[in-house]
């Protein structure tokens, strides 16, 4: 059964936090199983159901109150083993530090220590508004798979390295499914210069360029980033603008995947859902005797 090794915790806004787990080494093949996120406000429980199950990806977004002085907010990851019909709990008993969110952002306990304080997630919160509102433009974010089970098809486990250089089933990753579950997300991708390159063999069309996101989810090089007209991008580089070492932005480095890569073979669904405005973090003020406008105005 798939077992999991890590989960972290860490705040995205003052109201959401991502939960992700990274799984140990296994053979187990990763469409057999399903995760459940469960939260409660008591070290012992009784936890309920956040999530629901989850199939293709490690993480969750759960929304959560952080400005609260006093609230302990504790989760625990489930993994169903739908072949077995097996159930497993993580942690095992009374959640450990890394499952653990305490109200005080400044000494949150969990591994990696981000620091987040209310001014980066105001940071974050601005980010995000402008993006939805103004310059970002939604699309599909596909994170790469790099732990868990290895492609039955292209991977060689004596050899440790793959046998295809365009495998169908991982999509050139070497692990089973290629990619988790897109997420949608606004991104603000800058015009990309026209380059040819002259090469022995003929032209090289390179097309890259560079854009921003927010904090959510974090980039990393190899990952996908796809346009509702289904033009695709792979991460280079990733630079973090922080605050106190929190990640407040990201900046990435691009390139146009071509139509014969393997990439293009990882089904991604067009008709993407923007995420809740709630997930911006957008709030009229406290006493405010005018209404503010929460969708389509363009209005700050």
């Amino acid at each position: 059964m798939i077992k999991i090794d890590q989960v972290k915790c860490r705040p995205i806004t003052a109201t959401s936090v991502e939960i992700s787990w990274t799984l140990k080494p296994t053979d187990h093949p990763i469409s057999s199983v399903r995760f459940t996120v469960l939260r409660s406000e008591g070290e012992n429980g009784p936890f309920e159901d956040r999530s629901g199950p989850l199939v293709g990806t490690q993480s969750f977004v759960d929304s959560a109150n952080l400005k609260a002085k006093q609230n302990v907010i504790c989760w625990k990851i489930r993994v169903d083993d739908v072949v077995t019909g097996i159930s497993k709990f993580y942690p095992e008993g009374d959640p450990t530090e890394a499952f653990k969110f305490h109200p005080h952002l400044e000494v949150v306990r969990f591994p990696g220590n981000f620091d987040a304080d209310f001014i980066a997630l105001e940071i974050v919160r601005r980010n995000n508004l402008l993006l939805r509102r103004f310059t970002g433009r939604l699309m599909a974010y596909c994170p790469i798979l790099t732990q868990g089970p290895r492609c039955p098809v292209c991977f060689d486990n004596v050899k440790k390295r793959p046998k295809l250089s365009a495998c169908p089933e991982c999509f050139g990753s070497t692990f089973d499914g290629g990619y988790n579950t897109p997420i949608s997300i606004f991104i603000d991708v800058n015009p990309s210069p026209v380059v040819i390159q002259l090469a022995s063999f003929g032209k090289i069309e390179e097309n890259q360029t560079v854009a921003w996101t927010s904090n959510y989810p974090l980039a990393k090089p190899n990952d996908m980033i796809v346009e509702p007209t289904n033009r695709r991008w792979r991460v280079l580089q990733v630079n973090a603008v922080t605050k106190n070492r929190y990640i407040v932005q990201q900046l990435m480095q691009l390139q146009e995947i071509d139509k014969s890569d393997p990439e293009f073979g990882f089904s991604v669904d067009l008709n993407m859902q923007a995420p809740a405005e709630d997930f911006v973090g957008f709030f009229p003020k406290k006493f405010s005797p005018k209404v503010v406008p929460t969708e389509g105005s363009g209005l700050l």
